[in-house]
């Protein structure tokens, strides 16, 4: 199998992964984001009270499982380059 074709194969496993991880975070913010607060804070032009109200705080751990998938992608992409150089 090509390199090519490997990281096709590859990115065909991890591209479905990333999909769902995505918009399972996406959820998970918007169960956490005070709407009434943040229009508040952006109508106020406060960007403190904003950041606080969409739940700043919690967005790195809400992601998380992406940053997982990306190095999954990385690692499978060495490896085929590995197997086809090597």
């Amino acid at each position: 199998m090509s390199y090519q074709d490997t990281m096709h194969k590859a990115a065909g496993t991890i591209e479905p992964r990333m999909h769902r991880a995505f918009f399972k975070s996406v959820r998970t913010m918007q169960k956490n984001i005070d709407i009434e607060a943040l229009a508040l804070a952006i109508g106020e032009g406060n960007i403190a009270k904003a950041l606080k109200a969409s739940g700043e705080s919690e967005v790195a751990k809400t992601f998380d499982p992406l940053g997982g998938i990306t190095r999954d992608a990385f690692i499978k992409g060495g490896k085929a380059a590995a197997k086809v150089l090597g």
